[in-house]
């Protein structure tokens, strides 16, 4: 057993046991967020995963996700490499395991936590016969209590409000600069997040998505959050 004690030597270890994976691979942690596009601590664990994971016959990601919010925000890098997604909402472990070793850390697999946070975790070697043992019997009663998300569901409800309606609603809509779900609302067509980080810095309120359909368009803006098609849809629905 080896002590982690910083954000670096943790993403060290995690890489170093997805590249050694050769049959299973679980990552375990309440939130996770991953792209193809993100930069720093994340850059060798996704170029990892991209290439191991056609060859990985058990692949398996577990996370606290229960919405559709979650489970969006959590699900688009992995869904393109074919893992199985489950959820378990009291979930609070945080743990990489394979073949080659297991991690146990106070890490999300965030890029935020990677970034900001101070963390620290453990290393099992599979040399250490006792420990990884329990900890592969602990993954799999995990996986026993999870259940397992449909990731292609888009859920919620098709019904959406014409152009000139700018009221909250309870249908889904998408966040026009992030893509999150969130509440289809005319009037706020941004996540609160997004919402704060453009206050902060006083940044122009464009995005790139449609906040009805979540599609890339141009000319997105706080003042115009539809595409072109949806603008035209709802009109013709109303």
């Amino acid at each position: 057993m080896k002590l982690l004690c910083s954000t670096t030597e943790i993403c060290g270890a995690i890489e170093k046991i997805c590249q050694e994976a050769k049959e299973k691979l679980i990552l375990i942690s309440p939130f996770i967020k991953f792209t193809s596009k993100y930069d720093g601590n994340w850059d060798n664990l996704i170029t990892i995963l991209t290439s191991k994971a056609p060859k990985i016959t058990h692949f398996a990601v577990l996370t606290k996700a229960t919405t559709h919010f979650e489970k969006r925000n959590s699900t688009n890098f992995f869904i393109q490499l074919g893992a199985k997604f489950l959820s378990l909402p009291t979930l609070h472990t945080k743990l990489v395991l394979s073949e080659s070793g297991a991690v146990f850390s106070s890490m999300n697999l965030y890029q935020y936590s990677a970034q900001n946070n101070y963390e620290s975790g453990i290393l099992v070697e599979p040399t250490d016969e006792t420990m990884f043992q329990e900890a592969n019997q602990y993954v799999e009663s995990l996986l026993r209590e999870a259940e397992e998300l449909d990731e292609r569901s888009n859920g919620g409800n098709t019904h959406d409000y014409p152009n000139h309606v700018r009221a909250s609603s309870k249908q889904e809509g998408y966040c026009i600069i992030c893509g999150n779900h969130i509440i289809l609302n005319l009037n706020m067509p941004i996540c609160r997040p997004c919402y704060q980080t453009k206050r902060k810095y006083r940044g122009k309120t464009y995005g790139k998505q449609c906040h009805r359909c979540g599609m890339d368009a141009d000319r997105i803006s706080q003042r115009r959050p539809l595409c072109r098609e949806c603008y035209y849809t709802i009109d013709r629905q109303f």
